[in-house]
C-alpha cells in the first residue's frame, strides 16, 4: 500500500490523472474490503434473495415494499428466514451479495418472464426490420450465448453476385415436443 512505499505510491500519483487515481483506489477498495467481506457471507443464511414465498409473505405484510428489496440480496436472520424489513446499506454489497445469489440460486422465473416482456416493450418502440432492431440483436446474442438457434432471417452470400442477402430460416420440425410452463 502506499503506506509501505511511499516512493512508489507519489510515482504512481505522479504518473496517473484523477480518474485513473479515483479507479486505482476504488480497485484497491474492492479487493481488500468488499469482495472478501461478500466471500465470507453463506448464501441463504446470512443474505439471499427472497423466494417466491417470501415474496407473498413480504407483499401481504407490506404491499409499497420496495423494488430493490424485491430484486437484490437481503439480509437473512437464520437458514432461509429472511429480515422482515432490513436491507443491506452499502451499495458495493448489496451488488456483489447480489451477483452471488443470483449465481447461487438462479434466475427467478418472475424477472425472467418481466425480463423477456420489456425486452418485447423495447422491441416494440424501435424502428426498422425486426432481425435489424437492437432489442432482436441483443435477444439474437443472448440465444447464441446459451448454445442455442434463433429461427427468423439470417444472411447467406450469394453465389453468383457475391454479395449478402437475407432469407428466413426454416422453422425446426417438433414431434409432439412442447415446451414446458414451469
Amino acid at each position: 500500500g502506499p503506506l509501505k512505499d511511499k516512493q512508489a505510491a507519489s510515482a504512481v500519483s505522479v504518473a496517473l490523472d484523477d480518474e485513473y487515481m479515483k479507479m486505482l483506489n476504488l480497485s484497491h477498495d474492492l479487493i481488500n474490503n468488499f469482495i472478501p467481506h461478500a466471500m465470507g457471507k453463506i448464501n441463504r443464511v446470512s443474505f439471499g434473495l427472497l423466494s417466491k414465498g417470501d415474496l407473498k409473505i413480504a407483499e401481504e405484510t407490506d404491499p409499497n415494499m420496495s423494488m430493490a428489496r424485491r430484486l437484490a440480496a437481503v439480509p437473512f436472520v437464520g437458514k432461509d428466514v429472511p429480515s422482515r424489513a432490513s436491507q443491506f446499506s452499502h451499495p458495493d454489497i448489496v451488488i456483489g451479495l447480489t451477483i452471488m445469489a443470483y449465481r447461487y440460486e438462479g434466475i427467478r422465473m418472475t424477472d425472467f418472464v418481466t425480463t423477456l416482456q420489456e425486452l418485447r416493450d423495447m422491441l416494440d418502440g424501435e424502428f426498422g426490420p425486426y432481425h435489424k432492431r437492437p432489442s432482436a440483436l441483443r435477444w439474437i446474442s443472448w440465444v447464441e450465448a446459451a448454445g442455442g438457434k434463433v429461427r427468423g432471417p439470417r444472411k447467406v452470400e450469394n453465389s453468383e453476385s457475391g454479395d449478402e442477402e437475407t432469407e428466413f430460416m426454416a422453422a425446426p420440425a417438433y414431434s409432439g415436443i412442447r415446451p414446458t410452463d414451469d
